[in-house]
This record gives C-alpha cells, sequence and structure tokens, in this order.
C-alpha cells in the first residue's frame, strides 16, 4: 500500500511538472497516474474481504463427535462431544465440549456455540476494523484515476 501510494504520487508530480504540456491532464504521466491508480485500487479492493474470509474460515462451526468406548465387564461409556477448532498457528486449536452433562455442564452445545461465536468476534471484528484503511485508500484510488489533475503551475 505504501508503494502504491508512492508510485502514484511520483507520477503525479511528473504530471505536474511536465514542461511538454499546458494542462497536467494532457500529459502522458497523466494518463499512466490514472491507469496505475485504477489498476492497483482494482488489486488492493478485493483484500480485506479475502484476508477477513481466509481468516474466518479457520474457525470451524461447532460440531457433534460421537463416541461410545467399550469397557469390559462395565459396558458401553458415551464420550461423545461437541467441538470446534481455531486452525490459525495461534488459535489456540480444537475446543471440546463433553456431551455428558453433570452438575455444572447443563448445555454442552450452547455453551460451544458461545464460546466460538465469542472467538469469531474477538478476531474478525477487530481484524475488519483494522483493515477499513486499506478499504478507502482502495476508494481513493479509484477516484483519484477517474477525476482530473488540478491545474496550476509549480515554480521550478
Amino acid at each position: 500500500m505504501t508503494a502504491g501510494g508512492l508510485h502514484l504520487a511520483i507520477l503525479q508530480e511528473r504530471a505536474l511538472r511536465d514542461q511538454l504540456v499546458d494542462d497536467p491532464n494532457f500529459s502522458t504521466w497523466a494518463e499512466i497516474y490514472r491507469e496505475k491508480a485504477k489498476e492497483y485500487s482494482s488489486y488492493a479492493a478485493p483484500l480485506p474481504g479475502k484476508i477477513v474470509r481466509d481468516r474466518a474460515a479457520l474457525i470451524t462451526p461447532v460440531q457433534f463427535e460421537r463416541r461410545i468406548r467399550n469397557v469390559p465387564r462395565h459396558g458401553p461409556i458415551d464420550e461423545s462431544y461437541w467441538w470446534w477448532a481455531d486452525r490459525h498457528p495461534q488459535g489456540g486449536g480444537e475446543r471440546r465440549y463433553p456431551a455428558r452433562t453433570g452438575c455444572c455442564t447443563a448445555d454442552p452445545k450452547t455453551r460451544a456455540e458461545n464460546d466460538r461465536r465469542a472467538r469469531y468476534d474477538g478476531v474478525i471484528v477487530p481484524l475488519t476494523r483494522g483493515l477499513s484503511p486499506v478499504r478507502e485508500i482502495a476508494r481513493e484510488w479509484e477516484r483519484a484515476g477517474q477525476q482530473p489533475l488540478p491545474r496550476f503551475w509549480i515554480p521550478e
């Protein structure tokens, strides 16, 4: 983003200082500036959405895993659980919520869904907000590619 902005600033400056034309908008530098602004905008605009979608995809939905273990002379033991995972390297991995309810675990599915929602919101909301400047810059670049350069004389 920084390099793209700097490149556009240099192109704009070249157009404004082009001695071969009276109006900077007729400079070949202005033409290149507008083309690059559109090109950079079309590249940068979809990036925040892709980054957020890719990160969100690493947080799995809540799922049920049925597990029955047979203990000789005691019979089957239900070890089923609800689970979800954050597959990001720093996401903490898989979380499990035993399906067997006890005195303190009334509804493991709801608890798993609430914990997953809290994790999702805790990761995706700040990420989306953090990428807002990228969206704004892409919009500015798109507008820059459509607007004429200002006409004024810059002393040498």
